[in-house]
């Protein structure tokens, strides 16, 4: 039985998410192409994004309730803020808020592409 409980722990441990760049870099390394190459340019972001939107969708149908209702209010924002956090939703949405010249945003400017990002815009 102890063998068992040490087997469900480590797998627990190798499939638990090992921060926000390796969940990044995961949803990069599955931008290939049919034929397992890695994809580029627009294809590579388009690729990212809809692996980003899936986990931000995710993160949004497990946001119940103790008693099996969904979250509202504060409750929803936390968790979900949360959530996306963990799944590197956050960080990559962030690292796109970005200015015409290149240089990251701040503020409000930073906080209204991040949302537009995060709602899959």
């Amino acid at each position: 039985m102890r063998s068992a409980s040490v087997l469900v722990f480590a797998l627990t441990v190798l499939v638990m998410p090992m921060g926000v760049a390796a969940e990044t870099a995961s949803c990069e390394s599955l931008a290939v192409s049919h034929a397992g190459e890695p994809l580029n340019g627009a294809a590579k972001e388009a690729s990212v994004r809809k692996c980003i939107n899936e986990r931000v969708q995710a993160c949004e149908g497990r946001a119940i309730g103790k008693n099996d209702k969904p979250l509202s209010g504060a409750a929803r924002t936390a968790f979900l803020d949360k959530c996306n956090a963990d799944s590197g939703a956050l960080a990559w949405c962030e690292s796109r808020a970005l200015s015409k010249e290149g240089k990251p945003l701040s503020g409000a400017a930073k906080k209204a592409v991040v949302k537009k990002c995060l709602a899959g815009g």
